[in-house]
């Protein structure tokens, strides 16, 4: 059943989620589409969840008047690519898929799969600066990673698993490379600590010494990175996002 909360006239998507370990009734507001995330303990019906929804309409507005304008991958548009800004150049009669090079992102064939390429390439970039970081940070911890993977992912920049396995938000794409290092070497040194206590904490800044000002640059700006490409307004406007 598809479920909304009307605020100020628009249908606002809402997600129930019933989660076993729930105590009680908790909403987010989702950074990449702005629908509402409600998770409540198992047993609560969705009635109870839409009304809780509607208790906090003041704090969702809020959330969503604070966040980041959208910007839609276009011809034309500025997008960073790890905080270099880049234009999107479509050449329409173009058979070399996406290219980036001074300071352009340049984009062929038709209009209508432009967004699709762009993201798919950009992706691919973020994949490709991540891997070898992961690689290095890995050996030097004398640990061996498992896959890395990048993919969209809506509350937390990166994942380690306890099989080694690694996943990325993709968005890191447009975080300064410094950032996108401290990433990696944040999941890396989940390899060794399966938490975020202070031995783990001491790892991350023994691998990546400024770990602390790009976990800063992320509080602050983390939410903005969620604008681009989006098709609708990034909704949580706290500019944090979960890392683990």
């Amino acid at each position: 059943m598809s479920l909304h909360l009307d605020l100020d006239g628009e249908a606002v998507p809402v997600r129930v989620v019933h989660h076993p370990r729930a105590r009680r009734i908790t909403l987010r507001v989702d950074r990449a589409d702005g629908a509402v995330r409600v998770t409540v303990p198992c047993g609560v019906p969705d009635d109870e969840a839409i009304a809780a929804a509607h208790q906090r309409a003041a704090w969702i507005r809020a959330r969503r008047a604070r966040a980041p304008r959208p910007v839609p991958f276009a011809h034309g548009t500025v997008v960073p690519v790890f905080g270099e800004p880049h234009t999107i150049v479509h050449h329409p009669q173009g058979r070399f898929g996406v290219a980036r090079q001074g300071g352009e992102l340049a984009v062929a064939g038709s209009p209508e799969h432009l967004p699709r390429r762009v993201r798919d390439h950009l992706m691919r970039e973020a994949g490709d600066a991540l891997r070898p970081r992961v690689r290095a940070y890995a050996a030097e911890l004398g640990c061996s990673p498992g896959p890395v993977r990048v993919r969209e992912m809506r509350s937390r920049w990166g994942s380690c698993s306890p099989d080694g396995a690694m996943r990325f938000a993709w968005r890191l794409v447009f975080a300064p490379e410094p950032v996108v290092a401290y990433l990696a070497a944040h999941e890396v040194a989940h390899l060794r600590h399966l938490n975020h206590n202070a031995v783990f904490w001491a790892t991350v800044r023994a691998i990546k010494p400024d770990a602390d000002d790009q976990r800063a640059w992320l509080r602050v700006n983390g939410a903005s990175l969620f604008a681009y490409g989006a098709a609708s307004p990034p909704t949580n406007g706290s500019g944090s996002c979960n890392c683990d």
